[in-house]
């Protein structure tokens, strides 16, 4: 890898860490840190810099953050002692559904994908004829504009994982998409719904608070098109995520990132009365309707680390 060059401030979006074999759209901590080399430490701030530049206006455009998104344990376990090797603070962003015992679906299925398939290729295989899908739905336009808007956002996925997403948020509804994973993953061995080693306890949250990480906002259950659920809704989600999360650390919550990138501007509007000062996309395209890539403090880019280490 070269010297990483994009000037602009924005952050580094980073999910699934793996310490042998991948799991899907998962990164090593080696390569986590090649990144942090090829960026340049000096170009990591901390995240009460960050906020503070971002109220100011003062965002420098070498300015780089980390952020890790979805309350997952592989980034406690294996990304925490690499950020602590570099006293490198960053941004975690948790949903929290899992505190009591619920679930993010869309994690657990991919978990799910990996215990039981080789590939993610073989899992799709498979998953198409159960569905009994007429492959004829990919030849539509309502597809071609979603594959490319998702193509364009995230280069390295693969054509099976565009369709499975497709499926997941456009073509089923949320509730019909995990009833038919359900009933798919009912006749495997690997069935059992387990938890544990996926995502962070309420303690691995205190422990990273009180080291100087920054705990974000991420809404309560993690819905996969949060834009089109109502402004009641949407608050519902961001008080109960903030409260929980509050409760646990102890401190006020200032900054968020939009679930699956998706969000309104009601979204923003219920960020802002909340006294959140900044937000992070899933994306590092300029935002529909803006001409700049971080319009304001609650659109700032991220660059997804499959980008990174593709390039």
């Amino acid at each position: 890898m070269g010297k990483y060059k994009e000037y602009y401030p924005h952050g580094i979006m980073f999910h699934r860490f793996h310490e042998n074999e991948p799991i899907n759209g998962s990164v090593s901590i080696k390569e986590l840190e090649t990144v942090i080399e090829k960026i340049g430490e000096d170009r990591i701030i901390k995240p009460e810099l960050w906020i503070e530049r971002c109220i100011n206006n003062s965002l420098l455009d070498t300015d780089v953050c980390l952020t890790f998104d979805d309350c997952l344990k592989s980034q406690y376990n294996l990304a925490l002692p690499i950020l602590e090797k570099y006293k490198i603070k960053d941004f975690f962003f948790l949903h929290t559904i899992t505190f009591n015992g619920g679930y993010d679906y869309n994690e657990l299925f991919f978990n799910m994908i990996n215990k039981n398939y080789d590939n993610f290729d073989l899992f799709f295989i498979e998953f198409e004829k159960f569905l009994q899908i007429d492959e004829s739905i990919y030849s539509q336009n309502k597809y071609k504009v979603f594959k490319n808007n998702l193509t364009n956002k995230f280069k390295s996925y693969k054509d099976s994982e565009v369709k499975y997403r497709y499926l997941r948020n456009v073509y089923f509804t949320y509730n019909k998409f995990i009833n038919k994973m359900q009933k798919f993953f009912s006749t495997k061995k690997n069935k059992n719904y387990n938890q544990e080693n996926i995502w962070m306890t309420k303690n691995d949250i205190k422990h990273l608070s009180d080291l100087n990480h920054c705990i974000g906002l991420h809404t309560h259950s993690h819905y996969l098109n949060f834009s089109e659920l109502s402004y009641d809704k949407q608050r519902k989600e961001y008080d109960i995520n903030k409260k929980h999360l509050e409760d646990v650390i102890g401190k006020n919550i200032q900054a968020s990132s939009h679930p699956l990138g998706s969000y309104n501007n009601d979204s923003i509007s219920i960020l802002k009365s909340l006294d959140i000062r900044c937000s992070f996309r899933s994306n590092n395209l300029i935002p529909e309707g803006h001409n700049k890539i971080n319009p304001n403090q609650y659109e700032l880019a991220r660059n997804d680390i499959s980008n990174i280490c593709c390039a």
